[in-house]
């Protein structure tokens, strides 16, 4: 099985940005890329995100997908809510016509 990742180099360890499809302590072979300068991670702008979904629920999808269609039905009833009264209010006016 042969893959390709991107890692950062901190204090003389490579730490890759996701998780590895492999057994602790399985020996791999490496070839390092050095990244340009334009596209070069850093420590300070990946390195803190490293493991960050580790510990996320494996449906996270599920979940974000259900709290945004709780979010956008509350919206919806609010918007129903709100367009009838302003609806009266417009057909409760008079309209002057000029002539």
């Amino acid at each position: 099985m042969t893959f390709s990742l991107k890692a950062v180099f901190i204090n003389g360890v490579l730490k890759p940005l996701q998780p590895l499809p492999l057994p602790e302590n399985q020996p791999v072979a490496l070839e390092v890329t050095p990244l340009n300068a334009t596209t070069q991670l850093t420590s300070s702008s990946f390195a803190s995100l490293y493991g960050i979904w580790q510990d996320a629920p494996a449906d996270l999808d599920n979940l974000v997908l259900k709290a945004r269609r709780a979010a956008n039905s509350k919206l919806q009833r609010l918007i129903h809510a709100v367009k009838p009264s302003q609806s009266k209010r417009k057909n409760g006016r008079r309209h002057h016509v000029r002539h």
